[in-house]
């Protein structure tokens, strides 16, 4: 007897997504896993770039150079699509949000079952092993975290 979840009801893992090869592998990881356990996920691209704004906070870059937004969505419609194909085996949402990338992730993160973020290094060794964004959740995020090592 097959029992139905309902949509409500479901795990969701939320995945951060920036186009980078770490964060492709870390929703490679995410859609398997939530296929495993009949999961949703759920894709996030973060964006803020506080100098982009002007002194009174309007948007001082044209729409047709860039539009955070629309090119995020964009974006992560076609990571998507490289990576799970035009039919993904899982619900999966896509959305963008404006904010510090850690914050960001750990407000999307709240209610959710898994927190998958991919590695990249910086400059310490922490950093480069861990990267800072994964370090920071990490520690403070309100569910369990993967971080998907790049290489």
């Amino acid at each position: 007897m097959e029992t139905r979840v309902k949509e409500d009801e479901r795990r969701r893992y939320v995945v951060s997504v920036d186009g980078s090869e770490s964060s492709r592998k870390a929703l490679a990881w995410a859609l398997t896993q939530a296929d495993l356990v009949g999961a949703l996920v759920d894709c996030v691209f973060v964006w803020d770039f506080l100098h982009l704004w002007d002194v009174e906070g309007e948007w001082s870059v044209p729409d047709d150079v860039w539009a955070p937004e629309r090119d995020g969505q964009r974006m992560l419609t076609n990571v998507l699509a490289e990576v799970a194909g035009p039919q993904p085996a899982v619900p999966v949402t896509a959305r963008t949000i404006r904010g510090a990338a850690a914050a960001a992730l750990l407000e999307a993160a709240k209610g959710a079952d898994l927190l998958v973020v991919g590695s990249r290094g910086h400059s310490a060794l922490t950093e480069f092993v861990l990267g800072s964004v994964s370090l920071r959740v990490i520690h403070l995020a309100p569910c369990p975290v993967v971080v998907i090592p790049a290489k």
